[in-house]
């Protein structure tokens, strides 16, 4: 291929973003970056992502084209780990002959020299004449992937035929990202759900590379920090325990107790940080480091009227909701309340059943 500097500059922004899902806050994000990668290393006008559904997403998504996505749920029949099945025949020919040969790139020309092959007109699918060329796009390309829940999808599209960048070498292109995209899907896959298992830690914890590239946040460290309009201070110091590990990693063998605690103080109140180092495979290929965070600040509750349009709760359940929050018990509410304890435990019960929470603590 003949590349220029800037050519391959974007090589190695899409390079380096597909061979990163852990970096992002989700698979989701990991995917649409990686998308928008590949699209301007392309060339492309816009890009549909698609991934196996799953809570908070569908099979395809976009932040061009969301059109294209939308359209194309329409005739997607059935999501499965083995194969997509769509209403659209064409589509669906091409989909199976694709797996038979096992092609990982593909394009515009490629797509409908197969499926002329057997016979069908690429103008009586749906998808390409209404989806597609509906919103004047008329020339793709792409790559795919696995992941447990099925196939994964990177598809550039372009507004006018034979008009990406490097034209026939685009594909080429294509086959030269797939390995760091297979890579990535790989670290996704394996690593992925230990990343989940964080986010429901009541613990506030994040997750860093030894050279201090926060890699993952849960949610109990961002409500803890949300508040606090000095947490740029605690940011910066978890951060820099995380590349401070990058020589002890080299000194101290992983297993031993956690490093020396930190102190942060902010006008909110005095945090404490403490950070493990994690051996290689825990979190990703590479070591990692996890910082957990303790804290005296008293963050700041919202108001009754807050708590009720958010979650949907009654105004007496906001204000129970929000005397958990402060860690009162079932007779201190009731005192509080002017209620009998067996009706603050009445209200307690509704509302850890409406926030779907299993302790009082995870309330706050």
């Amino acid at each position: 291929m003949n590349l220029s500097v800037q050519d391959l500059s974007r090589l190695e922004v899409a390079s380096r973003v597909l061979v990163s899902p852990l970096v992002a806050s989700d698979p989701q994000s990991w995917l649409a970056e990686a998308g928008e990668a590949v699209r301007d290393a392309v060339g492309g006008s816009a890009v549909v992502l698609q991934m196996p559904p799953g809570p908070g997403n569908t099979a395809f998504f976009s932040l061009d084209a969301a059109e294209v996505a939308t359209g194309s749920l329409a005739f997607l029949q059935a999501f499965t780990t083995d194969a997509l099945y769509f209403t659209d025949p064409v589509v669906n020919v091409w989909h199976h002959l694709r797996r038979a040969r096992q092609f990982n790139v593909f394009s515009w020309d490629e797509n409908m020299r197969m499926v002329m092959e057997q016979g069908l007109n690429p103008d009586d699918s749906p998808i390409v004449k209404e989806v597609l060329e509906g919103n004047r796009f008329f020339d793709f390309t792409g790559m795919i992937g696995d992941l447990p829940g099925g196939e994964t999808m990177i598809w550039v599209l372009q507004n006018r035929r034979d008009s990406f960048r490097l034209k026939e070498q685009t594909t080429d292109l294509l086959r030269v990202l797939h390995p760091a995209f297979k890579a990535g899907l790989a670290h996704l896959a394996q690593f992925g759900a230990r990343h989940a298992a964080l986010d429901v830690m009541d613990e506030p914890v994040a997750l860093f590379s030894t050279d201090g590239r926060e890699l993952h946040r849960n949610p109990a460290l961002e409500r803890l920090l949300g508040s606090d309009a000095h947490r740029a201070a605690v940011d910066t110091r978890m951060a820099r325990m995380g590349r401070t590990m990058s020589a002890h990693a080299r000194q101290r063998p992983v297993g031993l107790p956690a490093f020396p605690a930190e102190q942060v103080e902010t006008p909110q109140g005095t945090y404490t940080l403490r950070a493990s180092l994690l051996p290689a495979g825990s979190f990703g290929p590479e070591q990692a480091v996890l910082v957990s965070v303790q804290s005296s600040a008293t963050p700041a509750l919202p108001a009754p009227d807050d708590v009720r349009q958010r979650f949907g709760l009654t105004r007496r359940e906001a204000e129970v909701a929000l005397l958990l929050a402060e860690g009162l018990s079932n007779a201190q509410m009731a005192e509080r309340l002017f209620v009998s304890p067996h009706t603050a435990r009445h209200h307690v019960e509704n509302v850890m059943g409406k926030l779907e929470v299993v302790s009082r603590a995870a309330v706050a």
